[in-house]
């Protein structure tokens, strides 16, 4: 039996239904994309808020440790010998290093102004583009940025003298003006109680403290306190360098067995820069470090700026602070003057961290206007106000402390 087969034409979408397929899929994608940019703009904040406070607290933690050498001049603190010494007529404190005459005068060279270690710390106060003294309104787009020219020395106040910057632009590195510096001159806290100390030969150490020939140290006692260039370090012996005759025989720097403490001699330069000049390059917390010759150590990206105040014994006789004031006010003398720095008792910190990367932060990147973020406590209150431009789009976070030098407040 014949079996007879109708074909039906194949049916398909009209255009009605395919648009309304084209329209329903439009949403779902918009909705994916809507969840995607909401994760990654979550991401990007999480992440910026992580990096800051990261950032921020080893910032801290670097300042905190070496700020608090500060002063330190083995068992007791570098005020007590320059009072004593003024008040007996017989210096305690001698400088064994390059540019000194005797041992005792002070290095007045700018190019090893870097060597002054009777002046423990001094600060530098940004006065371009404008003046950073506390009340002030920073302008953060006036500031320099990788691609502008190194700025001069004489863009802080003081002038930072030549060999203090040459250390913070080694390898490089870019400083950025708006931002303070501070220079710390310490003995580190790792020592070694000395044997021998004689005017002729090596000092030699019951234990062993590393070291490379044209490194610095310091000696130090309850009486006096030097610091020297070995030009040899075996571990446990240490030759004065470039001084045939060794240590003086008045009768006060004397260290034999008398209680002494080998220690290293070290100079820190703090400050904000770039590390070349390329525009992305985000701004750092730097660390030059000199102990014979200068490191430059970047240690904390996303550092905008740092300001500082200083707290001082205007009296000089409590060892209590009475006032805070900028570098500037503090001493703008040249030579510095070492007296005022040595009645600075404490140090007011104002961090400004940023993300590394553009955060997706709704204050930084969407306000339609300048953003000003207060630093140590705002402008009204004798701190900082830092503005930001528009549509930026990077986290921003202020950190602010006070830290006390221990080796020059009340009791010691």
């Amino acid at each position: 039996m014949n079996k007879t087969f109708k074909f039906r034409a194949n049916a398909g979408f009209s255009l009605v239904e395919l648009m309304v397929a084209l329209v329903l899929t439009s949403f779902l994608v918009l909705g994916l994309v809507q969840v995607f940019s909401a994760s990654r703009t979550a991401y990007q904040s999480s992440m910026g808020v992580s990096r800051t406070q990261e950032g921020g607290r080893f910032a801290m933690d670097f300042l905190q440790r070496d700020f608090r050498l500060v002063g330190h001049s083995g068992c007791t603190n570098d005020r007590a010998h320059f009072v004593n010494a003024q008040v007996v007529g017989d210096a305690e404190f001698y400088n064994h290093l390059a540019g000194t005459s005797g041992g005792v005068v002070p290095d007045t060279n700018a190019a090893t102004a870097h060597l002054r270690f009777d002046v423990p710390m001094q600060g530098f106060e940004a006065t371009v583009p404008g003046a950073t003294t506390p009340g002030s309104t920073i302008v953060l787009s006036a500031m320099t940025t990788p691609a502008s020219a190194v700025p001069g020395a004489g863009s802080w106040s003081p002038t930072i003298p030549t060999g203090i910057y040459a250390g913070m632009t080694t390898n490089g590195v870019r400083p950025r003006t708006g931002s303070d510096v501070v220079i710390l001159r310490v003995y580190s806290g790792e020592s070694a109680p000395v044997l021998t100390a004689p005017t002729a030969g090596p000092i030699t150490t019951s234990a062993a403290l590393a070291g490379t020939p044209g490194n610095t140290f310091a000696v130090a006692n309850c009486v006096a306190s030097s610091v020297f260039r070995s030009s040899n370090t075996t571990g446990t012996s240490f030759t004065l360098a470039g001084n045939a005759t060794g240590f003086t025989t008045n009768g006060q720097e004397f260290y034999a067995n008398t209680g002494s403490n080998l220690y290293h001699a070290d100079v820190y330069v703090y400050f904000v820069g770039f590390r070349n000049a390329t525009p992305t390059t985000p701004p750092s917390l730097y660390r030059a470090h000199w102990n014979g010759a200068w490191t430059n150590e970047e240690l904390v990206e996303g550092v905008d700026m740092i300001q500082m105040t200083y707290g001082q014994d205007v009296a000089l006789v409590n060892g209590s602070v009475d006032t805070y004031a900028a570098a500037s006010v503090v001493s703008s003398a040249t030579p510095v003057d070492a007296a005022v720095w040595r009645a600075v008792g404490t140090v007011r910190l104002g961090l400004l961290l940023r993300s590394p990367d553009r955060a997706g932060s709704y204050t930084d990147s969407t306000a339609g206007a300048t953003r000003n973020i207060p630093i140590a406590g705002g402008a009204a209150s004798g701190g900082y106000l830092v503005t930001v431009s528009a549509n930026d789009g990077f986290l921003r976070v202020p950190y602010d402390n006070v830290i006390a030098f221990r080796n020059r407040l009340i009791g010691n």
